[in-house]
């Protein structure tokens, strides 16, 4: 099946995943992976004015949540920020192959629920992957203190979500139903992130219990 053509815009933030090649882990230790990717996504916020609403590294792939800025368009941003990372984890791991097993994918969230639930979705991949039972307990991610410049909380999207470190913590560690789960799993793979109302609303409505 071909791939669906991507919506180009500044206007609303992207999903994006991007796996390793083979799906195997990356070449280096992810601690060094870390530094790298972290290094990367500074240099998008500075140089694309790219603006960073979370990051999450696992041993094979990433999940990034960001917007693009208008004279910049996300394609643009992408291909140095791929290109600097294959560069850059192949000389250090003495390398020639490809660092990413294809494109990355990028879906569109242009809603405040959608915002929750890929937000949450992101942080909790280590609990999915069982790596961890709380997203605060795993290191790679901007939900624990970095670097990386994270997009200011009062404004856009972004802004929906809990101001308080505490309350954020209690909805990312409420746990999905299987159904949810299959749902957001499918969505996510789409060019536009979108579920059915119903879960929509019962995932936004966790998150207001929780404000």
């Amino acid at each position: 099946m071909a791939r669906k053509k991507m919506i180009i815009t500044h206007e609303y933030p992207y999903h994006i995943v991007a796996r390793s090649n083979n799906k195997e882990w990356f070449y280096l230790p992810i601690n060094d992976c870390w530094e790298i990717f972290s290094f990367l996504l500074i240099k998008i916020n500075l140089k694309f004015k790219f603006q960073i609403h979370s990051f999450i590294l696992m041993n094979n792939h990433y999940h990034l949540i960001g917007t693009a800025s208008e004279h910049f368009p996300l394609p643009q941003v992408m291909e140095w920020f791929q290109r600097s990372a294959n560069r850059i984890i192949n000389d250090k791991a003495k390398r020639v192959n490809h660092l990413f097993g294809g494109p990355y994918r990028a879906t569109l969230i242009n809603g405040e629920a959608q915002f929750y639930q890929v937000t949450k979705y992101l942080y909790r991949n280590p609990i999915s992957a069982k790596l961890t039972s709380k997203v605060e307990d795993y290191p790679y991610t901007t939900i624990v203190p970095t670097n990386i410049p994270l997009s200011s909380p009062s404004t856009g999207i972004a802004a929906f979500l809990p101001k308080n470190y505490d309350q954020l913590l209690i909805y990312l560690n409420e746990s999905y139903t299987c159904q949810e789960k299959e749902i957001l799993d499918a969505a996510i793979k789409k060019s536009i992130f979108k579920v059915s109302s119903r879960i929509s609303n019962e995932l936004k409505d966790k998150l207001i219990f929780c404000m």
